[in-house]
């Protein structure tokens, strides 16, 4: 979920009393640090054996589309700050939603990811996923997303042009209430349910983690193997809190500027520098989730540094 392009003036960052610097730099910030993150993490898992396991398989999906964001979505906004909408009707419709896209398959392979870690450790003797299961999960996720919000957002983009002559691509709404309808299902169904699914399942999977790792390490005769088992589980299980808690902090800003602006209105938000700065900043801060992966898996996960 796009939730810039969601909104129908997205394009005030342009205004003339509004400088366009500060969001060239942050968007330049992800594109610098977005792209050769995540395609590391795409290198790595493709090629190494070790990286073959069904959570990584998931973080890859998590990576490609992460680098789509850094590719695409990051540049787009950059251009749209000093010349507007450049590319056509066309590429309206079908370049401005497929971030859309890259955003929803971000936040639901979190999701997937939480309830496989939660089936994996809480339910152990439920049958595990395999590679080929998670495969089909990816491509499910891919085309579930692309139908629930890449589509929609396809359907609504149209070019406006303002008196200065510059073209924008944003959504054309048939009226305020199906604005607000949007808007509350953009928050509830790719930040809230997400969030709560997601947070749910770790704290269920970090409580039996330790008590499984308390259990053996009281126990004098057990097999180291089974021990360091034990640990790695504990690793990964850090690892995923930490791109889920990364994932939080980043996300809700942005939920709640989305919600303020429905009870304030668009005129009031544009006319005060200060929502014109959180807008920004929160947007950032939503970009910037997609760029951090990288950053913690290197520093969290010794099995991801190892093959790279």
């Amino acid at each position: 979920m796009d939730v810039n392009s969601s909104l129908p003036d997205s394009n005030s960052t342009n205004s003339e009393d509004q400088p366009a610097v500060l969001p060239t730099v942050l968007f330049s910030f992800v594109i610098a640090t977005g792209f050769p993150g995540n395609l590391l993490i795409v290198i790595a898992i493709i090629g190494r054996q070790q990286l073959r396991a069904p959570c990584y398989s998931l973080i890859l999906s998590i990576a490609v589309a992460d680098l789509g964001m850094a590719l695409i979505a990051a540049p787009q906004r950059i251009i749209e700050n000093y010349i507007g909408w450049p590319f056509g009707s066309f590429m309206c419709n079908f370049l401005a939603s497929i971030q859309e896209l890259f955003v929803s398959v971000s936040v639901m392979t979190h999701t997937a990811i939480a309830l496989e870690r939660y089936r994996a450790i809480v339910q152990p003797f439920k049958e595990r996923m395999s590679w080929k299961m998670a495969k089909i999960t990816v491509a499910v996720i891919w085309l579930a997303c692309y139908i629930s919000a890449a589509l929609p957002q396809a359907v609504m983009l149209d070019l406006y042009q303002e008196p200065d002559g510059k073209v924008y691509c944003i959504p054309e709404f048939p009226s305020d209430e199906v604005r607000r309808v949007y808007e509350f299902y953009l928050v509830i169904v790719f930040i809230a349910v997400p969030l709560f699914i997601q947070s749910w399942c770790y704290v269920n999977v970090f409580m039996v983690a330790n008590r499984e790792l308390d259990r053996l390490t009281k126990k004098n005769s057990i097999r180291k193997d089974i021990l360091e088992r034990s640990k790695k589980k504990i690793r990964l299980v850090k690892v995923l809190v930490s791109l889920v808690a990364v994932f939080q902090c980043c996300s809700i800003p942005r939920g709640v500027l989305m919600l303020i602006r429905e009870f304030e209105g668009d005129e009031a938000m544009e006319e005060n520098q200060f929502y014109w700065y959180s807008d920004v900043i929160s947007l950032f801060a939503y970009y910037i989730k997609h760029m951090i992966n990288p950053v913690i898996l290197w520093s969290t996960s010794s099995e991801f540094r190892l093959c790279c």
